[in-house]
């Protein structure tokens, strides 16, 4: 120890010239983000296909390379067409172009809730920090993040009736409900309840009146293997795919950045815990994995806080988003099938309750036989029968 502290303060001058190298490349670099991210943005709103075009070709570039090679391209490359940069000169850029794509609000803006869609909600069971998030799936392959609540220092029984006011005040007008959650609410005593979280859930959707596409009362689907780190890696990289893809000159993923709560006993605040992560990206386990269907991959680390939303964002990939996004001309054809199956459920819905409502249900009515009119023949036979016994 000591040694190593007599080394530190032999080599402290440049030690100390390299903090200040880096909080020079720090200042400099979020500068050249900022610029960037602007001019980047504008490029991917104007009404100008080249721009556009250059906007794409700008993040799916820089995006999906490493920081390392954007620093070997900068002071290795760049030399070999003629252009030489100081050493400083070229981590700056290396840097700023990096930072720059991942930094812009791309995917972040005002989200309402689509009419012809189910509203999907996800729960994680944390230990005393209980989430819930809601979002939306377009079959023709668009992922909206609509929003969330996560509590604090809260069991689930305390947290379901936050979490049915948030639902009421902010999706009032939904088509219905489908519900997924952590597959480890299904076992008993799961965070110190009676019963489990599942069967909390299940019971909550019936006192309430929550129906599904049946017109039974809702009941939480989940996968058994939803946590093992294949179901959780191969979601995580659908997520992505979303993230890097657009539909129809529309980002494939969005999230909005107003329905966020974080929830405690007698405390109620907006909060961006959900974007915040999402920004942060998941830090990943310090040694990789090894399976025999993803060969070697990385894991997410449990921070205890960050992880319940992402997790939600994985049980909704791992149920609901059932396919990759598409091309242009097929999310037409996707679009138009599914508002066609839309017509055709309404009317089936409303020929439904016009026969309900059309039926005769006075009360002075002789109630009917439980064998119904031919019921009452086959009794009156068999009467006839063993009169001539």
């Amino acid at each position: 120890m000591d040694q190593a502290v007599a080394i530190a303060f032999d080599n402290l001058p440049l030690l100390l010239s390299g903090l200040w190298v880096t909080l020079q490349l720090t200042a400099l670099a979020f500068g050249l983000a900022v610029v960037l991210g602007t001019l980047g943005a504008a490029c991917r709103t104007v009404p100008f296909t080249p721009l556009n075009w250059l906007g794409a070709t700008y993040v799916e570039f820089f995006r999906n390379t490493p920081l390392l090679v954007q620093m070997f391209f900068a002071f290795f490359a760049l030399p070999a067409v003629g252009i030489s940069l100081p050493g400083f000169v070229a981590a700056f850029i290396a840097l700023g172009v990096y930072t720059g794509a991942f930094m812009r609000d791309r995917h972040v803006r005002a989200l309402g809730l689509h009419p012809g869609l189910p509203l999907l909600e996800a729960y994680d069971y944390g230990f005393h920090h209980p989430c819930v998030v809601w979002a939306q799936w377009a079959p023709w392959g668009h992922f909206w993040v609509l929003g969330g609540v996560m509590g604090s220092d809260l069991h689930l029984d305390a947290f379901l009736p936050v979490v049915e006011r948030y639902r009421q005040q902010w999706f009032p007008n939904r088509l219905r409900l489908d519900v997924t959650c952590d597959p480890a609410g299904a076992a008993n005593n799961s965070q110190g309840l009676r019963g489990t979280p599942v069967g909390m859930l299940r019971d909550w959707y019936q006192a309430n009146g929550e129906r599904d596409a049946t017109g039974a009362f809702v009941v939480p689907q989940y996968l058994p293997d939803a946590n093992h780190p294949e179901r959780r890696t191969a979601a995580n990289q659908r997520i992505a795919t979303y993230m890097r893809r657009q539909v129809q000159q529309e980002e494939a993923f969005l999230v909005d950045p107003e329905r966020w709560a974080l929830v405690e006993l007698g405390s109620e605040k907006a909060d961006t815990w959900f974007v915040d992560g999402l920004e942060a990206g998941y830090v990943f386990e310090d040694k990789p994995r090894f399976s025999a269907t993803l060969g070697t991959y990385s894991l997410a680390k449990k921070d205890g806080f960050f992880e319940h939303g992402q997790n939600c964002l994985e049980y909704l990939a791992q149920m609901f988003v059932l396919d990759l996004p598409q091309s242009n001309e097929q999310a037409l054809k996707t679009q138009a099938t599914h508002a066609a199956k839309l017509v055709r459920d309404n009317e089936r819905a409303a020929s439904k309750a016009l026969r309900a409502a059309q039926k005769d249900v006075d009360p002075e009515d002789k109630p009917r036989n439980r064998y119904g009119f031919a019921g009452r023949r086959v009794m009156a036979r068999r009467a006839v029968g063993r009169r001539f016994r």
